[in-house]
């Protein structure tokens, strides 16, 4: 968005710092109308994001309101330990790269398999095992409701099956790979994550001891 000079007043209270700045690095004077943002097009780019965001998560809400949410955990299990494998890989063998392709022009920057920082593939796993714990205690839960005992052996039996192992192989190497990535924020917010869901579990004592 736009505003003519004749509003300056109405523009400088909406925008303070814009006017000094277009004046200090403006090439050529500028025209009738002020862009309200420093950096316009980087202004459209995260509109772009947030609507691309907004939409992905309407979209999916609406989808797995019908069903698959378990495949789709399954599923996002595989991807995560798949992606985590090749981001250790990439971290011992080509450090400074970005997938062994990329060089990366900050010399500051740390890439870590997909992620020019470090920081931002430990948000992803964050996630990713956030959601593919949360299928592990559905699926605890959900066996434990069908017995009468509700111990250890109980909950170990529910987690024996082969393709729950897979899937707590899946998350073990995503928990794996966010330590390598040496993230104090990544620690922080895995942490605060459990103690969430903890929470959240909050009713029933020992489910909340076994999700946190």
């Amino acid at each position: 968005p736009s505003r003519p000079i004749r509003n300056f007043s109405k523009f400088h209270s909406m925008s303070p710092a814009t006017a000094s700045l277009q004046d200090a690095y403006a090439l050529e004077p500028l025209a009738g109308w002020r862009p309200l943002s420093i950096h316009p097009a980087a202004t459209r780019a995260s509109f772009g994001i947030a609507l691309a965001a907004a939409l992905v998560f309407w979209t999916s809400r609406e989808t797995f309101s019908r069903g698959g949410t378990r495949r789709a955990a399954r599923l996002l299990a595989w991807i995560g330990a798949g992606g985590a494998v090749i981001s250790l890989a990439q971290r011992a063998t080509a450090p400074r790269t970005v997938l062994w392709k990329w060089s990366v022009p900050d010399p500051r920057a740390l890439p870590f398999g997909f992620f020019v920082n470090r920081n931002q593939l430990a948000m992803w796993l964050i996630l990713a095992i956030c959601l593919v714990a949360g299928f592990l205690a559905m699926h605890v839960h959900a066996r434990l409701t069908d017995r009468p005992r509700r111990d250890l052996h109980t909950v170990l039996v529910a987690l024996s099956e082969t393709r729950v192992l897979v899937i707590c192989g899946c998350a073990a190497i995503m928990v794996l790979t966010l330590s390598a990535t040496l993230s104090r924020s990544g620690f922080v917010g895995l942490v605060g994550a459990a103690v969430a869901g903890a929470s959240l579990a909050f009713g029933d004592r020992k489910r909340t001891f076994w999700v946190g």
